[in-house]
């Protein structure tokens, strides 16, 4: 009787197959690495958004701290008071 996978069959099955698996370990290992590489870049964007963030809002505040000393000059000169300027 004839049996649907004999030895020989089994055998050469795999080796075909051998090559195919082959490359998809090699592509899975390579989308392992370029994810790796994304999610630096992504850590490296983020730490960098952060710092516009921060400097965004330093900028801010300067300008509001030049804004009120604009604010008290305009006041002053239309009180009639003149401050004193430095030298």
């Amino acid at each position: 009787m004839n049996h649907f996978l004999d030895p020989q069959v089994g055998a050469v099955t795999v080796i075909a197959l051998v090559p195919n698996l082959l490359i998809i370990l090699w592509a899975v290992a390579r989308l392992s690495h370029d994810l790796r590489l994304l999610k630096q870049k992504n850590a490296m964007l983020e730490d960098d958004i952060n710092l516009l963030d921060q400097s965004i809002s330093s900028l801010t505040g300067e300008f509001q701290a030049i804004r009120q000393i604009e604010n008290r000059k305009t006041l002053d000169k239309s009180s009639g008071l003149e401050t004193a300027k430095a030298p």
